[in-house]
């Protein structure tokens, strides 16, 4: 049976580019990606929303001064209601309010890193990946770039977690491999196991780029070790250069020994949280880290077109991470400058909170290879990038 806390989530996700978190038994509803602040967070049945000032006083009793946030405002003030002293329907109308204030903010509007407004009617009426882009070239006064970024543009597959229980030889981040008798579990040269990033089927992946279209693809890295409780690898660094043995990446095929024992090199924290996957079509844009442009044609790219397209398709997709087989990279700090041998991008694993990795407070990692070696899925080298959020 629906709670007052599942109809409430329920009707936040109805209002455009809502982001709804949950952290123990609090909960936030915020727009887009949450960095413009929420307009309703509640905990144990009491909820705190922003309400105008003609509305406190239309109110009176029923809303309280919020005993949580306090900070002063202009127009408007943070208030709360306690679960029950309100039909569901007076509740909803001042979440909706709520939610309109923050889209109608001065921070909101500021179109310098992103017009939210334009990413919200994007999201609404759920446009075309290519119209996307279009508009938003426009809109940044970009559209004598619209060739040249259409010859750069890459579909490649964004993985999504799945809700299904995974099979042996399934999709997969995390967790156990299944592998076949003839593939040791790889280790560094100096003897510690890698750990086992994931395992992606083949068959699955809708756009391969000249993969194998069955086996399993497996990755395995030194970039997953780390020490407890801390976010960033604790790896060599002095070999960051060379990598030499650091990386995995091979392929094998059925019959499959369900979820290999680590080997005991490994410890239990290097073990990644076991997350099934599913793939869907994803368009990708170059990085603006590679446009050879003047300053300002880059900096209105990134801001105005790269991070508000990559918006719109991460909540279309319905997931925020970018874990992305076979596309354009999402660079966090700079262009990423892989060995002479390893210049494709193979696969960008995102940091991912179901899988408890957070690679240097929200990072990804890069694994380049050689384009040799993506017809029979045999890469001899492997380059794997790190940067930190």
């Amino acid at each position: 049976m629906a709670t007052k806390s599942d109809e409430v989530v329920e009707y936040c996700r109805s209002l455009t580019g809502t982001k709804i978190e949950r952290w123990q038994s609090s909960w936030s509803a915020s727009v887009l990606n949450g960095s413009l602040d929420s307009y309703l967070k509640f905990k144990d049945g009491c909820y705190h929303l922003r309400v105008s000032d003609a509305d406190a006083d239309i109110y009176g009793p029923v809303l309280q001064n919020s005993s949580a946030y306090r900070w002063t405002t202009t127009g408007w003030k943070w208030m709360e209601v306690q679960a029950g002293v309100l039909a569901s329907e007076r509740l909803f109308v001042l979440i909706r309010d709520s939610y309109q204030l923050l889209i109608s903010s001065k921070k909101f509007k500021d179109i310098r890193f992103g017009d939210k407004i334009e990413i919200l009617r994007h999201i609404e009426q759920q446009l075309e990946p290519e119209r996307s882009l279009s508009d938003f070239l426009e809109k940044a006064d970009l559209k004598d770039k619209t060739s040249e970024i259409n010859e750069k543009l890459l579909w490649g597959n964004i993985l999504i977690h799945s809700s299904r229980e995974v099979t042996t030889g399934g999709s997969k981040l995390g967790g156990l491999p299944d592998l076949p008798a003839s593939m040791n579990w790889p280790s560094h040269p100096s003897g510690k196991a890698l750990t086992f990033i994931g395992q992606l089927d083949l068959s699955e992946v809708p756009l391969r780029h000249g993969l194998p279209g069955d086996g399993v693809l497996y990755f395995f890295s030194a970039l997953g070790w780390r020490e407890e409780e801390d976010a960033d690898p604790d790896i060599p660094w002095e070999e960051f250069d060379t990598q030499k043995g650091w990386n995995s990446i091979s392929i094998g095929h059925q019959p499959l020994a369900a979820n290999v024992k680590a080997p005991p090199s490994l410890r239990e924290h290097e073990i990644l949280k076991c997350v099934a996957v599913d793939f869907e079509k994803i368009l990708t844009l170059p990085p603006p880290e590679t446009l050879e442009w003047n300053e300002h044609e880059v900096d209105r790219y990134q801001w105005q077109v790269y991070f508000p397209f990559i918006e719109v398709q991460s909540y279309l997709s319905g997931t925020p991470n970018r874990h992305i087989l076979l596309g354009h990279p999402n660079y966090i700090q700079n262009k990423s400058e892989p060995p002479s041998a390893s210049t494709t991008l193979l696969f960008q694993l995102a940091s991912d909170e179901a899988m408890e990795t957070c690679f240097g407070d929200g990072g990804n990692l890069y694994f380049f290879v050689n384009p040799k070696g993506i017809p029979t899925a045999e890469f001899d080298s492997v380059y794997v990038d790190y940067q930190c959020g």
